[in-house]
């Protein structure tokens, strides 16, 4: 038996304790698990402004989009991170490694909750590890199985059984690595994604905090064209270019950061 393959069993078997365990927990609780889970995630980070129809079609009932000082009339900002993760450690068992699309809706207001701040709306997320992908069901964010190519400048998501593309990506960095506050355009971008993540399970509002330690990462400027054939959820079909966050506050950028995922809760903000 080749090494790959026996790691590949190894981790299997490894992550099918937890499926056994979180299907417990479920079956207990009848809702979704608290937990918590660490990770690494090299990724390029782009921000853009989309029709603000397309964001709204893709939220649940009782999420809303609300408008900030930079979102011009008629649109609201979209994010993307298309990388890979690494070191993804749940509840301290793991590693895990993979690939994974998400497509991010912030500046979200939730019925019952809008004296709480705003959320963010992830209307897709893909990977391409089968655990994951069901890491993802039990805490009530759905994920979809897909086929994941993370190269060194691009990077391509195809459906699982008919190998359709989703999107497709290149990127050229443009600036060493630095501090992503050396960037004062990502600032924004920064604020965006410390927003919770609002999901729906059963009829119920989730909340997730996923805490990026932007302190410690690197950040680097990157150019990027992204293809997408059809409608995605919040993101309509089209070619996109980003120019990189040293030049535009809705731009681009190589971000490798280490994060932390802990929820969901069923209130927010959660108790203490």
């Amino acid at each position: 038996m080749s090494p790959s393959i026996q790691r590949s069993i190894a981790t299997v078997e490894q992550w099918l304790a937890f499926h056994k365990y979180f299907e417990f927990l479920v079956s207990a609780l009848d809702r979704a698990p608290q937990v918590h889970a660490t990770g690494h995630f090299d990724t390029i980070i782009a921000a853009k402004f989309v029709d603000a129809s397309a964001a709204a079609a893709a939220l649940p009932d009782g999420v809303t989009l609300v408008a900030d000082e930079r979102t011009p009339s008629g649109q609201h900002p979209l994010l993307l991170a298309l990388g890979a993760q690494s070191d993804v450690k749940v509840l301290g068992e793991g590693p895990l490694h993979y690939g994974e699309t998400i497509i991010g809706v912030p500046n979200v207001s939730v019925d019952g909750f809008e004296d709480k701040g705003l959320a963010m709306y992830v209307s897709r997320i893909a990977v391409d590890h089968p655990l994951a992908w069901l890491l993802g069901k039990f805490i009530g964010l759905p994920k979809d199985l897909d086929m994941i190519h993370a190269g060194a400048d691009d990077y391509s998501v195809r459906t699982l059984l008919a190998r359709e593309l989703v999107l497709s990506e290149t990127s050229q960095t443009t600036t060493d690595p630095k501090k992503p506050a050396d960037f004062p355009n990502f600032a924004y971008v920064e604020s965006l994604l410390q927003q919770p993540i609002v999901s729906v399970d059963l009829g119920a509002f989730l909340f997730i905090t996923f805490q990026w330690h932007f302190l410690d990462a690197q950040l680097q400027g990157a150019n990027s064209r992204l293809h997408v054939p059809s409608d995605l959820p919040a993101l309509p079909a089209g070619d996109y270019s980003f120019e990189g966050f040293e030049k535009e506050v809705m731009g681009a950028g190589r971000l490798q950061v280490d994060w932390d995922l802990r929820g969901p809760f069923f209130e927010w903000p959660p108790p203490a």
